[in-house]
């Protein structure tokens, strides 16, 4: 096989960063290869990109072209598509990078101008956060139960809330989601997943304390998911 497991692991934790691998790999191959290789080489590239787009994990609107014994009927077809595909992902990275630099700096002017609507953490509750982040990042590195995808998405999603932490925050959305895919994911794997659910549920109050706080709620208010015998069940 051309591919490795690592890379195909890599498809359900960054699967845009892994589709352009793939193409930059049939790319730098092909030219290198002939005859029945260069036939192998595009028809497993070719079969996991069709794949990924019709698990909706990359985006584009070239369709695989036909496959006959066990090989691609036209090769240049096959690069064609492989091309395309190249193309509309590297385009995806592109928008994604731009819209990033932008969130960047609409964080940065929402904690430097006064009046700029957002959150604020308190200084006690900002320091809480960060060592719940590393206690998190700590249960999900030792567990030995964690599938390496769930660990991999988890580990990624808490280093983009760790970098954009500060004591203003022009959105919640990280910590709610970190809180709720950790709270998810240690349900999958049972009571020895107690120190992950237990800093979710921490991350996911103080969250809901410092939303509330903004929004005018009562001081002491306490979300119903939080207190739910439902949600007591599934997290403690």
């Amino acid at each position: 096989m051309e591919f490795s497991d690592e890379l195909l692991a890599k498809i359900n934790v960054e699967p845009l960063q892994a589709g352009l691998d793939i193409c930059n790999h049939v790319s730098d191959k092909i030219r290198t290869y002939s005859g029945e290789a260069q036939g192998n080489l595009l028809l497993e590239a070719g079969l996991i990109l069709d794949k990924m787009i019709k698990n909706n994990l990359i985006q584009s609107a070239h369709k695989l072209p036909p496959v006959k014994g066990g090989k691609p009927a036209n090769t240049a077809d096959f690069m064609s598509f492989i091309n395309g595909v190249s193309k509309d992902l590297k385009a995806a990275a592109e928008h994604n990078k731009a819209m990033h630099f932008q969130e960047q700096i609409e964080q940065r002017l929402n904690r430097m101008i006064t009046g700029s609507f957002g959150y604020e953490l308190t200084d006690g509750d900002l320091k809480e956060v960060q060592g719940l982040l590393d206690q998190l990042r700590s249960a999900i590195t030792s567990s030995t139960e964690l599938k390496d995808d769930h660990r991999q998405r988890l580990l990624k999603r808490l280093e983009k809330v760790q970098s954009e932490l500060h004591k203003k925050l022009s959105t919640l959305d990280g910590l709610y989601c970190l809180a709720i895919e950790a709270s998810i994911v240690a349900g999958t794997i049972g009571k020895n997943a107690e120190p992950i659910a237990r800093v979710a549920k921490a991350i996911a109050g103080i969250t809901w304390r410092t939303h509330s706080h903004t929004e005018g709620l009562p001081s002491g208010a306490t979300s119903p998911l939080l207190t739910s015998d439902v949600a007591t069940n599934l997290i403690d």
